[in-house]
């Protein structure tokens, strides 16, 4: 959790992405051009965060970029001025989301991921009617909680919704490796 006692700034986390990607890319089986992201909850925040020029920019990244980024249950924007989906996204986006999910609400994306529709970037959506936050974790199953928006939140693990998951972020990232 980043919540308490002091939470990692945004910056801070998407630097720490792209310092694990520029160490992947030396490696000499891995093709830099195809470097993704795939994140959970803040780490899907990151991702989106990822697929931003000017953020990437603000933390000091210069040549390398994200192929592409799976943001899986992000939250999209807060009420502290915090927004993920940024209006400058340049890279390809899929963003998996909850419909019962009370901590990370997706009508908090709706509204973003249509804009840059319209715009024509690479931005697809999938929300799940029958899951909440944290589907994919049976570690978590039926742990319950006070989420940072003050709603109680108790999560269910779905072992189907999961795979699914995994389905979609696999076809995703085919059609994105396809295509470059």
């Amino acid at each position: 959790l980043n919540c308490r006692p002091r939470p990692i700034e945004d910056g801070r986390l998407l630097r720490d992405a792209y310092d694990a990607a520029n160490m992947l890319q030396d490696l000499p089986f891995v093709d830099a051009e195809k470097i993704f992201t795939i994140g959970f909850s803040l780490g899907a925040m990151t991702g989106l965060l990822a697929a931003s020029p000017e953020m990437t920019t603000d933390v000091g990244q210069k040549e390398l970029r994200f192929a592409g980024n799976i943001a899986v249950y992000p939250g999209c924007d807060y009420d502290r001025g915090s927004l993920y989906v940024r209006p400058d996204t340049d890279r390809p986006i899929l963003v998996l989301m909850g419909a019962q999910d009370t901590e990370s609400p997706p009508e908090q994306c709706y509204y973003h991921l249509k804009r840059l529709k319209s715009k024509g970037r690479d931005v697809s959506w999938h929300t799940y009617r029958e899951v909440g936050h944290a589907w994919d974790n049976p570690l978590l199953d039926g742990f319950t909680k006070i989420a940072n928006n003050g709603q109680s939140v108790t999560y269910k693990y779905n072992k189907k919704i999961t795979e699914d998951t995994l389905k979609r972020s696999l076809e995703f990232l085919n059609r994105i490796y396809i295509l470059k």
